[in-house]
């Protein structure tokens, strides 16, 4: 069984440098649009004001997949919100999920997470790329019983 553990506290963030570059190295996205150091500028310059929301996934003592989101408040239509959406900035030409190993099971994991979320967000805002991944990888009956919508079937 795997275990969700949320990182909301920045000098915890700031430890994961090496597993979470472990992590990436080890799921084959050789992207630098994920790297710790990314994401650490990414908070430290554009993001300051948001909630940290780093889901680590775990099997037994391993981190083994990492969800980099954050809480930001929003400001629409003169409501203010408060939305989790991916760590990024105006340069992050791209976002996703690392996931090194049982890539199901662990967006399984992560998506049941986020659906117990205990306090009320007025928005979950996660790309639509992000669903159609799922689909993708196989994984619309996934999707489905989680209640994510599927855009595209490939």
């Amino acid at each position: 069984m795997l275990n969700v553990r949320k990182i909301a506290d920045i000098n915890e963030f700031y430890k994961l440098g090496s597993i979470w570059n472990k992590v990436l190295a080890d799921s084959g996205m050789n992207n630098p649009y994920l790297t710790h150091n990314w994401f650490r500028i990414a908070y430290e310059y554009f993001e300051k004001e948001s909630k940290l929301f780093i889901l680590l996934v775990y099997d037994k003592a391993e981190v083994i997949a990492i969800a980099p989101l954050l809480i930001s408040n929003k400001r629409m239509f003169g409501f203010h919100l408060k939305q989790l959406r991916f760590l990024e900035n105006i340069h992050t030409p791209f976002q996703d999920f690392i996931i090194k190993k049982k890539n199901q099971e662990s967006l399984a994991a992560i998506i049941d997470y986020l659906q117990k979320i205990p306090y009320s967000l007025d928005s979950r805002d996660l790309p639509p790329e992000r669903q159609v991944i799922l689909v993708t990888q196989g994984l619309k009956d996934l999707a489905l019983e989680f209640g994510v919508p599927v855009v595209a079937v490939a």
